[in-house]
């Protein structure tokens, strides 16, 4: 809404809204610290079944770092712009993991290439 006065001058009613919270790129700042085994870890404690045990949850972890050739930098951090963690080819096998931890019929993949 937009209100006016005599001399012409216009004022709007309506103010931009500040968010509460600042948006943080990913990934967020817990995160960078978390090595690859824990980041696979913890989502497959989230995404996988509830009825599945601990044991198979774990073994589909172990199973995507195979997989994924990830093996070495399992106990590497994932890192950010300020600390140094995995590779970037590392950081996009990290990213597919978590999509391939709950075994999706089909995913799709744009420019993917490591050895």
């Amino acid at each position: 809404m937009v209100r006016g006065d005599a001399t012409g001058a216009a004022t709007c009613a309506l103010r931009r809204r500040q968010p509460a919270l600042k948006e943080h790129a990913f990934p967020p700042p817990t995160a960078a610290q978390l090595t690859t085994y824990e980041t696979l870890y913890y989502a497959a404690l989230l995404r996988l079944p509830k009825s599945w045990t601990r044991e198979q949850k774990l073994e589909r972890v172990e199973m995507v770092l195979r997989g994924l050739g990830l093996v070495k930098a399992r106990d590497t951090i994932i890192g950010n712009h300020m600390m140094r963690g995995v590779s970037g080819g590392e950081r996009k096998r990290v990213s597919i993991g978590h999509e391939l931890l709950i075994n999706p019929a089909v995913i799709l993949l744009d420019e993917v290439r490591w050895e």
